[in-house]
């Protein structure tokens, strides 16, 4: 009888590696597959919170229009008693109801859009909702917002709490803004970017040791009788030439790889632009608030004395409803602002892939 022990030992380390562990490809690929789904959830976040900022842009749209509406009809009142005193003509009462009736049609349009935004946000909740009148059954409010407002939740809403100084805070403070390239490297865009190099360096490896010799050790034992023969023999296994195949399965693996590097960089560069300019565009908003804010206090106080010369006949209902118009469309721009504000917040977070997170803790 005879007994044959054969092996095969390749001389390269790397498929030395790939014997010891046959599963590097299939790990790589999983902490892509992992990464691209922290991805996957910061957009639909990011979709969800840019869908609940447009309805709440239409909400307070109408609950400020819905104030100037009280307002003009408080003005109006007060006009038809200078009316009968003879201090103001009867054109500005006219003027004033044609006023309040554009102010009315524009309510009108922003609950219709306000029906469908809800429409639209929460069938992205995946969320059935039943309409009855102009209010939602089984509304439930997200954990988010986009600023304070003192004004009171509408009936089947609750009011959201604060996140814009939540993300403020955690970007300022817990994870101070840099572009180094360790902060870089923690965005998953970077991280999917880096493994696909592994993945690709890999690739050029396997068709590099295609022509690399192996060693085919053997142990051999025979018996004939009560004669034992033992040999050991080594051989060396070399790759014959191929038309040049192999050679070409290594350029183009070769040339992946450059392609894959070429993209990382440009990657980075994209990144470092998105975020620059979301931190330009969030401190513009800020200065654009602050700017607001005081136009808005010296526009209530001149509004406030047109009230008073409109009330002694001194300026026409015309200049009292600029004035008016002034004051609420500057309160809606601020509102707005704080809004875009918010979402460029979120944004920021979505690109350094730190949504999700963020998200969880606030919960």
């Amino acid at each position: 009888w005879d007994i044959s022990l054969e092996s095969e030992e390749p001389f390269s380390r790397f498929a030395r590696g790939n014997f010891k562990d046959p599963l590097i490809d299939e790990k790589l690929q999983l902490d892509i597959a992992n990464l691209k789904l922290i991805e996957k959830v910061d957009e639909i976040i990011y979709s969800v919170l840019n869908s609940c900022c447009d309805l709440q842009k239409l909400s307070s749209s109408l609950k400020i229009k819905q104030k100037e509406y009280e307002d003009l009809q408080d003005s109006l009142e007060v006009a038809r008693l200078k009316l009968k005193k003879g201090i103001i003509p009867e054109m500005d009462i006219f003027q004033m109801e044609l006023q309040g009736s554009s102010v009315l049609t524009e309510i009108e349009s922003l609950k219709k859009d306000r029906k469908a935004q809800i429409a639209r946000f929460y069938s992205l909740l995946g969320t059935e909702t039943v309409l009855i009148g102009d209010d939602f059954l089984n509304i439930k409010s997200l954990p988010l917002t986009t600023h304070k407002t003192d004004y009171p939740p509408e009936k089947g809403e609750k009011k959201l709490p604060d996140l814009t100084t939540s993300c403020q805070t955690y970007i300022d403070a817990e994870v101070p803004f840099v572009f180094s390239p360790a902060a870089l490297a923690n965005i998953p865009q970077i991280k999917i970017k880096h493994i696909e190099i592994e993945l690709a360096g890999r690739r050029m490896k396997e068709a590099e040791v295609k022509n690399h010799p192996v060693l085919l050790p053997s142990f051999n034992v025979r018996r004939e009788g009560e004669i034992i023969e033992k040999s050991v023999m080594a051989s060396i296994k070399f790759s014959l030439y191929d038309k040049g195949i192999r050679k070409e399965d290594v350029k183009i693996a070769s040339n992946e790889l450059a392609r894959q590097r070429i993209e990382l960089d440009s990657m980075i560069k994209d990144i470092r632009i998105d975020l620059t300019t979301t931190m330009d565009e969030i401190k513009d908003k800020e200065r654009r608030i602050k700017v607001l804010e005081k136009e808005i206090s010296l526009a209530e106080k001149i509004y406030e004395i047109a009230r008073i010369r409109h009330g002694l006949g001194l300026i026409p209902a015309k200049d009292l409803l600029d004035y008016q118009r002034d004051v609420f469309q500057k309160q809606n721009a601020i509102l707005e602002e704080q809004i875009d504000m918010f979402l460029d917040y979120v944004k920021l977070l979505k690109t350094r892939g730190e949504l999700c997170h963020v998200y969880q803790d606030f919960l």
